[in-house]
């Protein structure tokens, strides 16, 4: 068992490898001029080099590959370009958000999609298990993205029924704030099981 967790984790290392050329090689292949995006129109060839300079972009591609792949593996994500912190840091800030939206979604999911599951199989052939079908045809094909638009189209900006954004405080109003998203996330994890 020791070396089937060794040779998998052997595994990885090309694979973060791969993935991370792949991102570099995507970034580089992005149309414009990355100093220009970041700093806008109006500035000027002085302020243009100088970014370059300090992003690294001024440098040999093959020079450039390397500082980003040891960067990644080394956690150093940068500065973030609108407020200058750390990446890193907004990244800690924001990770709880995330594994609780996570959370809150995957058990959405298993309490909506074992039982229709469930429904389905013991239904089987009829008309409970067409519609179980059927909903989890439209949670595969609706993409997450435009439904979380949709959602927050109708029942927050629309009906006013629940925020538009934001995170709340204590239990019930968190709970309040991650319905929408958590629904979102887990009308796909629902498709899946059922």
């Amino acid at each position: 068992m020791l070396r089937t967790v060794g040779a998998r984790l052997l595994d990885v290392v090309p694979t973060v490898l791969l993935v991370l050329t792949l991102v570099f090689i995507a970034l580089r292949l992005l149309p414009g001029d990355p100093a220009a995006v970041a700093l806008g129109d109006y500035a000027t060839p002085e302020q243009l080099k100088l970014f370059r300079e300090q992003m690294g972009l001024n440098l040999p591609l093959w020079h450039q590959y390397v500082d980003f792949v040891w960067n990644m593996l080394t956690l150093d994500f940068g500065q973030s370009l609108v407020d200058r912190t750390s990446v890193l840091q907004v990244i800690a800030v924001n990770l709880p958000y995330t594994i609780e939206l996570t959370l809150v979604a995957t058990a959405m999911g298993l309490l909506f999609g074992i039982p229709l599951g469930v429904l389905a199989a013991v239904h089987r052939g009829k008309l409970p298990d067409a519609g179980v079908r059927g909903f989890s045809l439209i949670g595969y094909a609706i993409p997450d993205f435009y439904l979380g638009a949709l959602f927050l189209i109708v029942f927050a900006l629309n009906l006013g029924w629940f925020p538009i954004n934001g995170g709340g405080t204590g239990f019930l109003d968190r709970m309040y704030h991650v319905f929408l998203p958590a629904v979102t996330l887990a009308m796909v994890k629902t498709a899946f099981l059922a």
